[in-house]
């Protein structure tokens, strides 16, 4: 497959393309790359790359994996780099567009979300009640409508506050929205659905990957 690398997560990344149909409109899709831990200088942002591997299943989500790419001694089978500076701008949709679950792998903003709970970080416990060794965590969000949503920050997203440091409880963003009304934030990530294996329960959410896609908003702003 062939596709622009909108973020990176790790040493992973997500790549989507665009593909016009029948009727003439255009159609985005997504990818996830799982390189196994391996790190590979192609994986840049806005680097549109061909890519040779293998499709998997995890935790409800479909991933490419088995890839491989060696600058210095090719193969057949490397992934190859076609462009680079390509610009993707994020998918702006509202929680009940995201709920459709039509935009898997894909660059999305969601705005305006007011965090109302949520659970993990750094020391903090999750939702069997042990106290979480990683600082992995979920935010609970609403929209302006009351609508649900969940955003989903990995152990391997370093996401810092405003003065610098990394964000290491969920509580940072309910305290943030706490302050009254107006207090909310815009949340640009990759849609993605997660499939607990304790309880088979499947969610779609937004994953934050970066602290550039963090958006604050204030009353005085709007």
């Amino acid at each position: 497959v062939e596709g622009v690398v909108t973020r990176g997560l790790g040493t992973n990344a997500y790549i989507q393309d665009d593909f016009e149909q029948e009727d003439g409109t255009t159609k985005t899709y997504g990818a996830y790359i799982f390189t196994q831990y391996k790190q590979y200088d192609i994986l840049k942002i806005g680097n549109r790359i061909g890519v040779i591997g293998i499709i998997a299943e995890h935790y409800g989500s479909y991933q490419i994996v088995d890839v491989k790419y060696n600058p210095l001694l090719p193969t057949a089978q490397d992934m190859k780099l076609i462009s680079t500076g390509n610009e993707v701008e994020p998918i702006e949709l509202t929680v009940p567009e995201a709920l459709k679950g039509e935009h898997m792998g894909i660059l999305c903003k969601v705005s305006n979300l007011k965090v109302t709970g949520g659970y993990g970080g750094l020391n903090e416990y999750d939702l069997s009640g042990q106290k979480n060794e990683k600082n992995s965590m979920t935010l609970y969000v609403k929209d302006e409508q009351g609508n649900d949503f969940n955003i989903r920050i990995d152990d391997s997203a370093l996401i810092k506050d405003t003065l610098g440091g990394r964000i290491k409880s969920y509580k940072y963003f309910v305290e943030y929205c706490n302050q009254g009304e107006g207090y909310t934030f815009d949340f640009t990530g990759l849609m993605g659905i997660y499939e607990s294996q304790t309880t088979d329960k499947s969610e779609l959410q937004l994953m934050l990957v970066s602290t550039v896609d963090l958006g604050y908003n204030t009353p005085e702003a709007k």
